[in-house]
C-alpha cells in the first residue's frame, strides 16, 4: 500500500501547486475591481505561499522516495569494520651463535670474538 509513495506525493505536489496558483491569480484579479492592493496582495503572497508549499511537499516526496538508500547508506557508516590482521615482519635468518659461549658471530669467522673457540 504505501510502495513507492514518494513519486505520488512529488505529483501531488505538482499539482497542488498548479491549483492552488490559478486559485490566488483568480481570486486576487476577482478582488482587483473591489480593492486593487488587496487583490495584488492576494497574487503575490498566494503564489508565494503555493511554492513554498509545494516545495515542501516535494521534498518530503523526494525524502520519502530515498529512504531506502538513507538507511542502507546509514547502516554502511555504522557497521563495525574489522581491524586488518598486523602484517607480519619478515623473520631475519638467526645468527649463528659460538657452540661455546653462545655469543653471535658473522659467517666466515673462523674464531669466536667472545671465547676465541675455532668455528
Amino acid at each position: 500500500m504505501f510502495n513507492n509513495c514518494g513519486p505520488k506525493i512529488k505529483t501531488l505536489a505538482l499539482v497542488l501547486f498548479i491549483v492552488s496558483l490559478a486559485g490566488s491569480l483568480i481570486a486576487g484579479i476577482a478582488l482587483m475591481d473591489v480593492d486593487e492592493a488587496a487583490g495584488i496582495c492576494i497574487m503575490v503572497f498566494g503564489t508565494l505561499f503555493s511554492y513554498i508549499s509545494s516545495l515542501l511537499m516535494a521534498t518530503f516526496g523526494e525524502i520519502a522516495e530515498n529512504t531506502a538508500t538513507i538507511a542502507n547508506a546509514q547502516h554502511q557508516m555504522q557497521a563495525p569494520v574489522a581491524p586488518a590482521a598486523p602484517a607480519a615482519a619478515p623473520q631475519q635468518p638467526a645468527a649463528p651463535v659460538c657452540p661455546n659461549c653462545g655469543k653471535p658471530y658473522t659467517a666466515g669467522s673462523k674464531f669466536c670474538m667472545g671465547c676465541g673457540t675455532p668455528l
